[in-house]
C-alpha cells in the first residue's frame, strides 16, 4: 500500500501545481472591462499553438479558456460570430467546441464541429458539457474552478465567483481549515507548498494520508478543489477589486467560515515565522514538531499545544 500512496501523492502534487490556471495574469483578467477583440485573438492563438488533447485530462487543463469563451459566446453574439469565422486548429478547436456546448448553443456547436473536423468528437464533448456553464457548481473537480474564473473574466459577473465559493458552505470544518491552509501555503510558497529547507511533497502526502486517497480520491479532490478556489481568488483579488470584495464578503458573511479563516491565518503566521528561525533553533524539538505537524494538516489547537513547550514561549510564573 505505501507505494500506492506515494504514486497518488505525486499525482496530487502535479494537480496542485496546475490548479486554477486562470489565476495567471493575462489580458483575460481585464477583458470584462476592456472587451478587447485583440485579447480574444491572442488567447485563441495561444490555444491554436497547442496540440489537440488526447484525453479528458488534456481538456481539464484548458477549462479556464472554455469558461472564458463560453461566456463570450453566451453574451456577445457579434463577437461569437467573429470568432466562429476563424479557421480553428489544435487545442483552439476543441476548446471552442466545448465552450459552445457549455453556452447551450447546440446548433452552433454542430456546425462548428463539422467545420473543424470534430463531428465524431461532438457526442463526447457534449457529455463533458452536460452541465451548462450557469449550472456548474464545483465540488471535487478543480478544473470547474478554472471554468468559472474564466467566465468571470469574460463578463465580470461575480455570481460565477459565488458559485465557486458555495463549495465551502457544505464542507466540514476540518476540510475547510485544511483547504485554507493549503491555499495560504500555495499563495506564499507556490505549488511546492513549503519554504526552502522543508521536506518537499510532505504536505500533499499528508493530505493524501489524512483523506485516505489510496482508497477513494473524491475527498482529497474536494480538498484540492476548495484550496485552489481560495488560492486563486485570493491571488486574483490582489489585482481585481471585484474578486477581492466578493471573497471577503463571502467569508465575513458566515461566522463559521470567518472563524475558521481567522484560525488558519494565525496558524499560518506562526508557521512562516517559525520556518524562518528553524535552522537557528534546531535544538528546540517543539518547533520542528509544530512545522511538521502543520505540514501534515494537524488541527491548529493541537499545534499550539505542542508549541507551548518551546522556550520561545516561556510559561507565566
Amino acid at each position: 500500500m505505501p507505494h500506492k500512496i506515494i504514486a497518488l501523492t505525486a499525482v496530487l502534487l502535479l494537480l496542485a501545481g496546475g490548479l486554477a490556471q486562470a489565476a495567471g495574469p493575462s489580458c483575460m483578467e481585464s477583458y470584462h472591462t476592456t472587451k478587447s477583440p485583440a485579447c480574444v485573438d491572442s488567447t485563441l492563438e495561444n490555444l491554436r499553438a497547442k496540440p489537440a488533447p488526447t484525453s479528458d485530462k488534456g481538456m481539464d487543463t484548458a477549462q479556464g479558456a472554455v469558461g472564458f469563451l463560453a461566456e463570450v459566446f453566451r453574451l456577445q453574439p457579434q463577437e461569437r460570430s467573429r470568432i466562429l469565422r476563424r479557421q480553428a486548429a489544435g487545442l483552439e478547436a476543441w476548446v471552442g467546441l466545448e465552450a459552445l456546448c457549455r453556452a447551450g448553443l447546440a446548433a452552433e456547436a454542430a456546425a462548428y464541429a463539422q467545420k473543424t473536423g470534430l463531428a465524431v468528437e461532438l457526442p463526447r464533448l457534449e457529455a463533458r458539457a452536460s452541465r451548462p456553464l450557469l449550472q456548474v457548481r464545483p465540488l471535487a473537480r478543480p478544473a470547474d474552478n478554472d471554468m468559472l474564473i474564466g467566465a468571470y473574466m469574460a463578463s465580470g459577473d461575480v455570481q460565477h465567483l459565488r458559485n465557486i465559493l458555495e463549495n465551502f458552505t457544505g464542507a466540514a470544518d476540518s476540510m475547510v481549515a485544511d483547504a485554507l491552509r493549503l491555499g495560504l501555503l500555495n499563495g506564499r510558497y507556490g505549488p511546492g507548498l513549503v519554504p526552502p529547507g522543508r521536506p518537499k511533497g510532505g504536505v500533499a502526502k499528508g493530505a493524501c494520508q489524512k483523506y485516505f486517497c489510496s482508497v477513494d480520491t473524491q475527498a482529497v479532490l474536494r480538498l484540492f478543489t476548495l484550496s485552489s478556489a481560495f488560492w486563486a481568488l485570493d491571488s486574483i483579488g490582489r489585482r481585481d477589486k471585484g474578486v477581492q470584495k466578493t471573497l471577503r464578503a463571502f467569508f465575513e458573511g458566515s461566522p463559521r467560515l470567518k472563524h475558521l479563516l481567522a484560525g488558519e491565518s494565525a496558524a499560518f503566521g506562526n508557521y512562516v515565522s517559525l520556518a524562518a528561525v528553524h535552522d537557528a533553533m534546531k535544538n528546540d524539538p517543539s518547533i520542528e514538531a509544530f512545522l511538521s505537524g502543520y505540514e501534515k494538516l494537524q488541527p491548529g489547537d493541537e499545534l499550539l499545544t505542542a508549541l507551548a513547550q518551546s522556550p520561545l514561549f516561556p510559561k507565566k510564573q
